[in-house]
């Protein structure tokens, strides 16, 4: 099965050429690798000095991370399509153990796998995080899943084989045909928060997918390192309110349910990291979510 990997990447040349290179002895089973940029400078000339390889593929877009995805889907020929973050190093064997998968097992359509967090969740964190979630249906760590309010279950490196509600946007892959019906939503952009729930909740109902611990990489996790996060707090919200409408998911209860326990949990981050900017974000996104109401 010939492999098409797509990865986007916006305004971090140096992590993108960074990754590319210690990923290289993973990449030579890659078919061909197409990069999807839509930085603010080109670096057409300057990729092209540092990669000269045939298989790989320089492409600018405009900004996005599903315009840029959909993007590479439309310029990949592969049978199956790998998409990958441009801050994620793959461990060794990674692409073998994807591909073999999917040759062993036709009838599963995606995989994800299992990332190694920078700043994984301490013990305390993840359990702290499960009872909300088990309260208010917010997003928490454990088997690949989707809470009843539609927001992620996300599984750490410590997963089992298992199958798959939630994939993650930049660490999973499918057979090419998935794209024949689906495509990623355009609707999310910018740093596109919960633009994988979406994906996910349109394909599980039609396939079968699985987390595969075999597939593993280390996420660098760089777009956590902003100091203020009210934009993407506030966009997480208004995100989720349109997921829960778009898939219908449950009745306004329901949903501001949810809101109260997000809002719990930022202002329980502010107060541990000495900043307003989690609560102050995810308030903001409520009222701008009632005032459309």
């Amino acid at each position: 099965m010939n492999c098409s990997l797509i990865i986007i990447t916006r305004n971090r040349f140096d992590v993108l050429i960074s990754n590319l290179k210690h990923n290289l002895a993973e990449f030579q089973t890659i078919d061909e690798i197409i990069i999807v940029d839509s930085s603010d400078e080109d670096y057409s000339e300057k990729f092209k000095l540092d990669f000269k390889a045939e298989n790989i593929h320089y492409h600018r877009t405009q900004i996005g991370k599903q315009i840029q995805r959909n993007y590479g889907i439309k310029h990949a020929t592969g049978d199956i399509f790998l998409f990958l973050d441009d801050d994620i190093r793959l461990y060794k064997g990674s692409v073998n153990s994807l591909r073999t998968c999917f040759i062993k097992n036709p009838e599963i359509d995606g995989v994800t796998g299992a990332l190694t967090e920078k700043n994984a969740p301490s013990k305390v964190k993840q359990l702290v995080e499960k009872v909300f979630s088990k309260v208010f249906f917010t997003p928490a760590f454990g088997k690949s899943g989707i809470t009843r309010s539609g927001l992620p279950i996300i599984p750490l490196a410590s997963q089992t084989y298992h199958d798959a509600l939630f994939l993650r946007g930049g660490f999973s892959a499918y057979k090419s045909d998935i794209f024949n019906k689906h495509f990623f939503d355009e609707y999310f952009n910018g740093y596109a928060y919960l633009e994988d729930s979406d994906f996910s909740l349109s394909i599980t109902k039609h396939g079968h997918y699985v987390f595969l611990p075999d597939f593993n990489g280390f996420h660098d996790h760089l777009s956590t390192l902003q100091r203020d996060h009210s934009k993407v707090r506030q966009q997480y919200v208004e995100n989720f309110h349109y997921i829960f409408n778009k898939h219908q998911i449950g009745s306004k209860p329901l949903f501001y349910w949810t809101a109260l326990g997000l809002l719990i949990i930022n202002l329980m981050k502010s107060l541990t990291n000495l900043n307003l900017s989690y609560v102050k974000g995810t308030w903001r996104g409520i009222i701008q979510v009632l005032t459309k109401q």
